[in-house]
């Protein structure tokens, strides 16, 4: 008894590189949305010297580490004092409290409020072959 198993590895293949497709889709989303983190972050962090606005940086210049299912990188400022102005800080020998610009955390959360729309477009424009017929 034989079997013809070319239908299959084509199938195998043809699934493979929709899987490619959908990384590389997923990776480009990614950086697109963690640089509109980025633009907003320093748009909304006060300025002095410019040193906390030119603080921020995506790791490693964008590249993503993939774990598991997941694509990783983040948003960070190295500045020292960066939490002070984004939480807010106890003045010293003071019981008074100074507000955080909550400048990074805003960031994310405008970004996160249109992020189901940008991927529902994203991916009508992207996969619509894919669930089409012919």
């Amino acid at each position: 008894m034989s079997c013809d198993t070319k239908g299959f590895e084509e199938l195998m293949r043809n699934l493979e590189n929709e899987q490619n497709r959908i990384d590389d889709f997923c990776k480009d989303c990614s950086i697109r949305i963690v640089s509109e983190v980025f633009k907003k972050a320093a748009k909304r962090s006060p300025v002095d010297t410019g040193t906390l606005r030119r603080g921020f940086t995506i790791t490693d210049n964008l590249e993503m580490s993939k774990i598991g299912d997941t694509f990783k990188t983040s948003v960070t400022n190295n500045t020292s004092y960066a939490d002070y102005v984004e939480f807010g800080h106890r003045i010293k020998n003071s019981d008074k409290f100074v507000d955080g610009f909550k400048m990074l955390s805003t960031a994310e959360d405008e970004v996160r409020n249109v992020i189901p729309t940008y991927l529902e477009r994203r991916m009508k424009k992207e996969f619509g072959d894919m669930f089409t017929n012919g």
